[in-house]
């Protein structure tokens, strides 16, 4: 089995990732949040979920490195934000655990100082460490590439992404 661990996976995004990769029988999910009852409450409203679905307390400030060592887990997808003036303390967690991390960040400033900060261990720990993983960027520019694919130029875009 496949485990993944989902950082904030009680909240919108987190729940709706949970809800898809239950579908995925080959996977053990940590669903994880900083309240062990929320993330209970997300795995027993998938009571036909065909992955293993594990609910754990972990907050990225108190025992995220204690949940890595015990958990082990291949992937860490970080939905918890907001990223906006956040640090790489948890994405620098994840690397070192030896895990392969996605953040779901779209705080530009998150965004730009990603590679600089976390290249080096993420090579050195021999793992994939990916961010922008959320609405904005990555699905707003693919559907900004396909809808103006063979055009000649783009002068501006305007993006307004709502959840629900």
């Amino acid at each position: 089995m496949t485990k993944v661990l989902i950082i904030g996976a009680t909240g919108v995004v987190g729940q709706r990732l949970v809800r898809h990769l239950a579908q995925r029988a080959a996977l053990d999910i940590y669903v994880g949040s900083r309240s062990y009852q929320k993330a209970a409450g997300v795995v027993a409203a998938l009571p036909d979920a065909n992955a293993h679905l594990f609910p754990v307390a972990v907050d990225c400030c108190v025992n995220l490195k204690a949940c890595l060592t015990k958990i082990r887990p291949l992937i860490v997808v970080d939905c918890s934000g907001p990223f906006q003036g956040a640090g790489y303390n948890t994405a620098k967690a994840v690397i070192a655990s030896g895990a392969h991390l996605i953040a779901l960040a779209d705080a530009r400033d998150y965004l730009a100082g990603f590679a600089d900060a976390l290249d080096d261990a993420a090579r050195a720990n021999r793992v994939c460490a990916v961010t922008g993983a959320s609405s904005t960027p990555t699905l707003s520019t693919f559907v900004a590439r396909m809808l103006t694919e063979g055009w000649q130029a783009v002068e501006t875009i305007d993006i307004c992404i709502t959840p629900g």
